[in-house]
């Protein structure tokens, strides 16, 4: 069998948005596999290696049995890379706090990150790259926070650019994407500071926009629910509000803006 996989390109994968107004462009990653770990990436007859692509929309090639060589992640979006980055992190690191040195290709940039396994803890932030270089000018790093309703939109941008101008740098070197219940968090360069200090802040920003979609799902409107957080919903919403509607019609619009689903669905 041949351990040579691609995805194809533009696949479906998962759906999400990037950051508008910038970000730092597409994506690629290196990272040189031992035998047994390509095996995990591979699975029997190749099912783990396509479940990843297929799941993350990203192409994984390994190379042949018996080459040597990089295992190389690409992808249409940044999205699908950290997508199957984060699905190959499960797959092949076992211990806490474990991980390996990867090539990351980004802005134009060849940067070093290590790779680590996020445990999947809900509403926290877990760091999937950490910087594998002293020098800023060589860093970059990415965080994924699980998230009921990942609010990647207008107002999580506007924060990043906030976040970019207190610590002074590049708004194009620090960015966000979602899908599927998981928002990633990515910067390069002097960025990668900013976006550590700031990470604690917008984990509980997503926690806050996240927490209507906990209520109604329960099957009850809101009581008390942050102001932040009802400005939050409103951009899901696109500027509708829920003010003077009926349940059922409460309940069908946060469904059409993605921010709940029916309990029979599955997550």
């Amino acid at each position: 069998m041949s351990a040579r996989y691609r995805g194809r390109s533009g696949g479906r994968g998962r759906s999400g948005r990037g950051r508008g107004g910038g970000g730092a462009g597409a994506l690629t990653v290196r990272m040189a596999l031992n035998r047994d770990l390509a095996g995990r990436v591979i699975g029997t007859g190749g099912e783990t290696v396509k479940r990843t692509q297929r799941e993350s929309g990203a192409s994984v090639l390994l190379p042949r049995r018996g080459e040597e060589g990089d295992t190389l992640i690409s992808g249409p979006t940044p999205l699908s890379v950290l997508s199957a980055c984060r699905a190959i992190a499960t797959q092949t690191i076992d211990q806490p706090g474990g991980g390996f040195v990867c090539a990351c290709e980004v802005a134009g940039m060849t940067l070093r990150a290590t790779l680590r396994r996020p445990e999947g803890t809900a509403a926290a932030a877990e760091w999937l790259f950490t910087a594998a270089e002293s020098h800023p000018d060589a860093a970059f790093v990415a965080a994924c926070v699980g998230c009921a309703a990942p609010p990647v939109g207008p107002a999580l941008a506007a924060q990043l650019d906030d976040v970019a101008f207190a610590a002074g740098v590049s708004a194009e070197h620090l960015a966000a994407t979602s899908g599927s219940g998981v928002v990633y968090f990515y910067a390069i360069g002097h960025a990668v500071g900013a976006l550590q200090a700031a990470l604690p802040s917008l984990c509980d920003r997503l926690c806050a926009a996240a927490l209507p979609a906990r209520e109604f799902s329960a099957g009850r409107a809101p009581a008390e629910a942050p102001a932040q957080a009802e400005a939050d919903l409103e951009v899901l919403l696109r500027g509708r509000r829920l003010e003077g509607l009926s349940e059922p019609e409460k309940l069908a619009l946060l469904r059409e803006a993605g921010v709940m689903r029916d309990r029979g669905e599955g997550s």
